[in-house]
């Protein structure tokens, strides 16, 4: 495993392997069993509780743009979009910041038998309704394909990061109440701050080509 995590940065990363679409993990550095897994290196319960709706469709959206990309040649660029979660810190209590940086290189994709060709009309249908689960779902069978080898999961710790930038709309958000007009400046109370907290395996939109057939 040294190709993924040099020995002289092995105690200090946060990286994990888990097979597609699963949270059990087989290998992890230290640090990242330490935080985030199990006796059983499952995900922590305190991480699985977190997950929603939208995090399981996501491990599935996963599995479809794999099929995308791979078998029906639909091609990039991938936009990065970042992937964080906050998880609170059980020595000191206070509330960190992660964020997750998946590898699918390692991931192999085998079709069952014969890819269902995707018409025209169809190719621009997903492309114009990339995360839409109904649509892909009826016109790809996942049961068709298989999902061997692993995803390589990266953490970085961005809590610095993270707080910064929350300041930042904090103060963004004041300016805007505070000089837009009818506005009530006797309440400097009021702000708005939010973040997005998603741990998974997401797969950054996919855009470009509407044509080619199944390799």
């Amino acid at each position: 495993m040294t190709a993924v995590v040099p020995p002289a940065s092995f105690d200090r990363e946060l990286t994990a392997m888990f097979p597609p679409c699963s949270f059990d993990a087989f290998y992890a550095t230290p640090k990242f069993e330490q935080l985030f897994l199990d006796r059983r290196h499952t995900l922590k319960p305190v991480l699985l509780e977190t997950f929603d709706s939208d995090d399981l469709d996501r491990v599935f959206l996963n599995a479809y743009y794999l099929v995308l990309e791979r078998v029906y040649g639909f091609t990039g660029p991938f936009s990065s979009h970042l992937n964080t979660r906050g998880m609170m810190d059980e020595r000191t209590g206070l509330e960190r910041y992660y964020e997750e940086i998946p590898d699918y290189r390692f991931v192999e994709l085998t079709p069952v038998g014969k890819p269902r060709p995707l018409s025209e009309p169809e190719r621009d249908d997903i492309l114009d309704n990339l995360s839409d689960l109904s649509l892909l779902s009826r016109l790809i069978d996942l049961s068709r394909f298989e999902f061997k080898g692993f995803v390589i999961i990266r953490v970085q710790d961005i809590t610095e990061k993270a707080i910064l930038s929350a300041l930042e709309r904090n103060l963004v958000d004041d300016h805007s109440i505070f000089s837009s007009p009818g506005s009530n400046r006797s309440n400097p109370g009021f702000s708005r701050c939010s973040d997005d907290r998603i741990w998974g395996f997401p797969f950054p939109p996919l855009r470009g080509s509407r044509h080619g057939d199944p390799k």
